[in-house]
């Protein structure tokens, strides 16, 4: 390596370090690339990568009863058994303040909650979740893995609804402040599967009644469905559709094939 490469590339280091620390960089952004410098550049990228390992936000979508929260668990050991730095969430909830939302919303006897109010309850768990959990821990490096986000609400509360889908995006936007899923896995199943899973699950729980979305008629997880397929259908590079009627184990080796691809080198350095 040439004298005036050996400073560049240390040059680029330093200012990559100082950077990290300061937190300013896009955590996907590579300063130091191999062949930035030149040919010799590996000692260069390799110092950088170490600093700046790649996180990745990964949703998991669907209508009730597509088994999303087993593969959201199922898939968090596998990121844990390979050593990557992970953490699993959901929403609502992931929060103290969110769990007390969830309470609220999925309660049966909220059943006269007017859909302008459930919209804001998930809106206010959404802000809390965004700057106290899903933030700090992408600052940090870690994976997170989160059970449904600003998609669901765009589904339910939008296409379900059928409230203003122009406002339902300006407030994700706000509370997302720039956050927004690398990848989303989508489960999909017919509505009727769905929901009859759904209350299959409730019964095996001993669930005194059926939560607030199961009592809904078949019409409005239909419609829930129909606008996640939209939404997959506008976004075919984040989304990946699984079809949820395979078994638990198929799923799951589907999603970490697909993975794979993706994020090969978040997953080379854990």
């Amino acid at each position: 390596m040439r004298t005036d490469d050996l400073c560049g590339c240390i040059f680029l280091c330093s200012t990559a370090l100082q950077i990290q620390q300061k937190k300013t960089l896009p955590r996907h952004e590579f300063v130091c690339k191999q062949g930035l410098i030149g040919s010799e550049t590996v000692f260069c990228s390799r110092i950088f990568i170490c600093v700046q390992e790649k996180s990745l936000f990964v949703t998991f979508e669907g209508i009730e009863g597509s088994g999303k929260s087993t593969q959201a668990v199922r898939f968090y050991r596998y990121l844990k058994d390979m050593s990557v730095p992970v953490i699993l969430t959901r929403e609502p909830g992931g929060t103290k303040q969110g769990e007390r939302i969830r309470r609220i919303l999925l309660d049966s006897d909220a059943s006269d909650l007017v859909p302008c109010a459930e919209l804001f309850l998930y809106i206010a768990d959404r802000a809390q979740h965004v700057k106290t959990v899903i933030m700090p821990a992408l600052d940090d490096k870690k994976w997170v893995l989160c059970d449904r986000f600003a998609d669901a609400t765009i589904a339910y509360q939008g296409y379900a609804r059928g409230l203003d889908m122009a406002f339902i995006e300006m407030l994700n936007r706000k509370v997302c402040c720039g956050v927004w899923p690398d990848i989303t896995f989508l489960f999909d199943l017919p509505a009727e599967v769905g929901l009859e899973r759904a209350l299959k699950r409730n019964r095996e729980m001993d669930q005194e009644s059926d939560g607030r979305f199961e009592q809904e008629a078949i019409v409005f997880h239909e419609a829930v469905r129909n606008g996640y397929r939209m939404l997959a259908a506008a976004d075919q590079k984040r989304f990946f559709i699984v079809d949820a009627m395979l078994s638990e184990e198929e799923i799951t080796a589907r999603l970490i094939e697909h993975i794979k691809d993706i994020a090969k080198p978040a997953l080379r350095q854990a």
